[in-house]
């Protein structure tokens, strides 16, 4: 029986995939189109990573710079002002809130971000959904920390946990933490064919007794 769920929050809480690619593309449009659709393109197979991890590879990978601490920081800075108020105002994946409407009744609800964690809780106490969690995770901390962090501070068995959320990462990270994952739909992503996946969560809330 399931104890617990965390949740990835961009593509999977609010339908916000959107906004970080758009922000990304705007940020290495001065770089010409090629850059652009690199980056592009790496950061829809790779969602779920922290923006700064993303930032050191497109830089070294694609054009040939090392970052130091202080330009690394002031990308993060200028990202976070491309996408906040965006975020901020994107709609809920369809079901989503009723789903966790139903489920703070049953289960510990958890936020596992790549979102700096101070700007997701942020996010999630401006758009009123902070009363669903437990608590909220973000970077700089990886998706498997955090799995690990939940499952040792709460004394919860790997079966008791499930892991939902968009991207192949989000994926490995349960995989890699022996806990159970449950996959939502993105044109950006094929799950292996074992994972049920759904494009919503009318979807997975008609499932779910047979998931339990």
């Amino acid at each position: 029986m399931t104890r617990a769920i965390v949740f990835d929050f961009d593509g999977v809480i609010l339908d916000s995939v959107n906004v970080k690619t758009n922000a990304f593309a705007k940020m290495f449009e001065d770089y010409g189109d090629a850059i652009k659709a690199k980056v592009v393109a790496h950061h829809l197979a790779n969602g779920g990573i922290s923006r700064f991890e993303k930032f050191r590879y497109y830089y070294k990978e694609f054009l040939g710079i090392e970052l130091s601490e202080e330009q690394l920081k002031q990308l993060g800075e200028k990202f976070s002002e491309l996408v906040y108020r965006e975020v901020v105002n994107a709609p809920a994946i369809p079901g989503a809130v009723e789903f966790l409407e139903k489920q703070k009744l049953h289960t510990a609800n958890y936020v596992a971000s790549g979102t700096p964690e101070e700007e997701i809780i942020k996010i999630i106490e401006e758009k009123k959904l902070a009363k669903y969690f437990k608590k909220v995770y973000g970077s700089p901390k990886t998706k498997k920390e955090i799995i690990e962090e939940i499952l040792h501070e709460n004394n919860y068995e790997r079966s008791d946990l499930v892991f939902i959320g968009d991207a192949l990462t989000d994926y490995n990270a349960a995989r890699n933490a022996g806990v159970n994952f449950i996959g939502i739909k993105s044109n950006a992503i094929q799950f292996p064919d074992e994972v049920q996946s759904f494009n919503n969560f009318y979807e997975v809330e008609k499932a779910w007794q047979l998931i339990e």
